[in-house]
């Protein structure tokens, strides 16, 4: 009976073993490494012809915030770079020839050869985490920053990371020129301005308000971009541009541009106004204002009497001495459609306000 379980298990062990699905556990060589293919939720990855685990825990990559996050280790040292953790900080630093990358656990920001860069500037969720002990960073950002051009399959969740060809240079980030930083407006349909950059060929524009991302475009080939009409409302918002490239995709600018809309200054209507005074009564006695206005009303005083020497207007709280000559009274038209009376101190002579819309 030992021996069959002897038999039985020498041929467990070669079908596991064998070379036709196990994957090599042997690094690749980095210098020959072209193409490193990863499938969400595999633990196999496959650089150039062959396949490997991605590390011995039998982690995969995943998908959170929408985006690809992997133990880079394999990556990285497949390439001939090295990774370190430092505990203290939670930091992930990784180093490649002269690239230089530090991510700390939840931050948005990483640190590109000493220079603060966003890992994702369409979403700032998108952050380094630990998932089952595993450290797990945004594998797009990482790649793309080790000279990677980085390929997406949604139908078969497949991450192609492409280190072949002549290396090209990734554009630089543009500089942002209009709105100025620090400036505020009532224009509710700014054109965000910026510069050309060489190697690029498509911009990228995000615009928040606070952390909401009020719109995201890319794709962009003009160097502006006018905000649509009814997407701003009064407050502060900040705004970054990247460029695109054969080469890849630059940095957002490190410090976003800062403007903030302003409620547009309304002057209220200014509205002149005559009336005569006359033996008769009011001339005219009624008189038409536009609501909310501000009114100057003139009224002369051709032929006051002892009733018509004090003009009364009770709901605009208005009550006034008339003399000979020009009198002038300021009130502030009612907001609202309607009618407001006027007399003399006596109640005998009558006026009107029509207040028009």
């Amino acid at each position: 009976m030992n021996k069959r379980r002897g038999i039985v298990l020498v041929v467990l062990l070669g079908i596991v073993m064998s070379p036709a699905w196990a994957p090599s556990v042997m690094p690749a060589d980095a210098a020959s490494v072209k193409t490193i293919v990863l499938r969400v939720g595999d633990p196999v990855m496959q650089v150039d012809a062959v396949r490997t685990f991605i590390d011995s825990t039998g982690a995969v990559p995943v998908i959170i915030q929408g985006r690809t996050m992997l133990p880079v280790r394999a990556i990285v040292e497949a390439l001939g770079g090295t990774v370190s953790w430092d505990a203290t900080r939670r930091a992930v630093g990784v180093v490649l020839g002269a690239k230089t990358l530090e991510l700390i656990i939840a931050k948005s920001f990483a640190v590109v050869n000493g220079i603060p860069v966003a890992i994702d500037p369409a979403n700032a969720l998108v952050v380094p985490v630990i998932v089952k002990g595993r450290t797990m960073l945004p594998v797009r950002f990482v790649a793309e920053q080790l000279g990677a051009t980085v390929g997406w399959a949604p139908a078969t969740q497949v991450v192609t990371l492409d280190f072949g060809g002549t290396p090209v240079p990734v554009p630089s980030t543009p500089v942002l020129t209009a709105p100025a930083d620090a400036s505020s407006s009532t224009d509710a349909t700014p054109s965000l301005v910026w510069t050309a950059v060489e190697g690029a060929v498509t911009y990228r524009v995000v615009l928040r308000k606070g952390t909401e991302v009020v719109f995201d475009r890319s794709g962009l080939t003009a160097l502006s971009f006018t905000v649509p009409a009814g997407l701003l409302t009064v407050g502060t918002y900040s705004w970054t541009v990247t460029a695109t490239g054969p080469g890849g995709t630059s940095a957002p600018q490190a410090k976003p541009f800062v403007f903030t809309l302003k409620d547009p200054v309304v002057q209220p209507l200014a509205q002149t106004v005559e009336m005569h005074v006359k033996y008769s009564g009011w001339d005219p006695s009624t008189i038409h204002i536009k609501a909310g206005a501000r009114v100057s009303w003139n009224i002369w005083g051709d032929e006051v009497t002892s009733c018509t020497n004090r003009i009364v207007v009770p709901s605009l709280s208005i009550s006034q001495a008339l003399t000979a000559g020009k009198n002038v009274i300021t009130f502030t038209a009612p907001a609202a459609a309607g009618t407001v009376p006027f007399s003399c101190w006596m109640g005998m002579v009558r006026g009107q306000f029509i207040v028009d819309p």
